[in-house]
């Protein structure tokens, strides 16, 4: 998993980050190439990528039922 931040700048993303105490890898994005290459309009959004490259796009939060549901769709 790999978060992505797109507005904003360098410290307000990595303030998120330690406040929310988030483990996974984090990204910044300013630029919106990240975004655009995977046609994510806003966040909260979630990319899921399949092995085999199939590219699954979620808009707003996910359930954990919700998140258990699509990884097994794409056989994670």
């Amino acid at each position: 998993m790999v978060g992505v931040a797109w507005y904003g700048d360098a410290d307000s993303y990595q303030d998120f980050v330690q406040r929310h105490k988030i483990s996974f890898q984090n990204i910044d994005d300013t630029s919106g190439d990240v975004f655009a290459k995977y046609s994510v309009p806003s966040q909260p959004a979630w990319v899921f990528i399949g092995a085999d490259g199939t590219v699954k796009n979620r808009q707003g939060s996910l359930s954990q039922s919700e998140l258990e549901s699509t990884l097994a769709e794409l056989g994670m």
